[in-house]
């Protein structure tokens, strides 16, 4: 009983610690995100380095821990560096989006019935993440003109000559 109260505790403590990082994961499309919030975990909290590996891998789920060892053969996972192991999981699971597709996503975007131009603003700078624009703030400019649901407020922002995607959005 004490046996398992004391490894309960532990593991509560670790998973505090590390963060919930890559337990189960469907799809990782977002395991940048997560690894980078894991390193912001382990500074804050200071954990050492020699515990970073032991404790990652605990966290893991069976699914994404045998990936992990199938990764590392013929050496274990554990025989690895902390860095070591989030560069193999984020180069196999990090899929790197087709522009074609994400640009096509984010020309399809138009603000929605009842949606805030702050929430649409917010989709559309999402949306541009991964599209490589040459200008960015161009592109978002005119996509967030041509997708707004107002055409009175259209119509208002086509008459600004030097209309910016900052300033489109003061305007409103």
């Amino acid at each position: 009983m004490v046996l398992i109260l004391l490894y309960t505790v532990v593991h509560s403590t670790i998973r505090t610690q590390l963060c919930d990082l890559l337990i189960n994961i469907p799809g990782l499309s977002d395991i940048p995100d997560n690894i980078q919030t894991c390193n912001m975990e382990t500074i804050v909290n200071a954990l050492e380095n020699e515990k970073k590996v032991p404790a990652l891998l605990t966290l893991l789920g069976r699914k994404t821990y045998g990936l992990l060892r199938n990764l590392t053969l013929p050496d274990k996972p554990a025989s690895k560096s902390y860095d070591d192991i989030v560069k193999l999981l984020k180069d196999h699971l990090s899929m790197k989006p087709l522009i074609v597709a994400e640009r096509f996503r984010f020309y399809k975007r138009y603000q929605i019935q009842g949606e805030t131009v702050n929430r649409y603003v917010a989709e559309l700078r999402k949306f541009a993440e991964y599209c490589e624009f040459w200008n960015l703030n161009e592109s978002l400019r005119e996509q967030f003109v041509v997708g707004l649901k107002d055409e009175q407020t259209q119509k208002k922002l086509l008459t600004v000559s030097d209309l910016t995607f900052v300033k489109a959005i003061e305007l409103l």
